[in-house]
C-alpha cells in the first residue's frame, strides 16, 4: 500500500507512477518528478501492476493506491514511486519514495 498526501489541497486530481530509477527525472507544470521514464513507468500510468494510482484526493488531501509485484520480480529488486496532483493550473509534485522486494 502507498499513501498519498497533499494536506490541505482538498479534492483534486493525482496521478502516481512507478519507475526502475529516480533519475534523470522530468519537469511536469514546473515540477520535477524524480522518476526515469522507463517502460515500467508506462506500464504503471497505463495502470498495470498498480491499483488507486490515479483518482480524486479526497477533502484532506489524501488517496491510496497498491502495488502488485508479480511474483517473477527478483528479491532486491528496487523500484520508485512518485505522484503528482493537479487542479489543472497548478501543479504539485510529492515526494519519490524506493521499495525493495522482499
Amino acid at each position: 500500500r502507498v499513501d498519498f498526501s497533499f494536506p490541505g489541497v482538498g479534492p483534486i486530481s493525482y496521478l502516481a507512477a512507478l519507475s526502475f530509477s529516480h533519475g534523470p527525472g522530468f519537469m511536469n507544470g514546473g515540477r520535477k518528478v524524480n522518476l526515469a521514464v522507463d517502460g515500467l513507468f508506462v506500464a504503471s500510468v497505463q495502470g498495470l501492476f498498480v491499483n488507486g494510482f490515479q483518482g480524486v484526493l479526497d477533502a484532506a488531501g489524501k488517496a491510496s493506491g497498491t502495488i502488485n509485484i508479480p511474483a517473477f520480480a527478483p528479491r532486491g529488486l528496487r523500484i520508485y514511486c512518485s505522484v503528482v496532483a493537479t487542479n489543472g493550473i497548478a501543479f504539485l509534485a510529492g515526494n519519490t519514495i524506493g521499495v525493495t522486494v522482499q
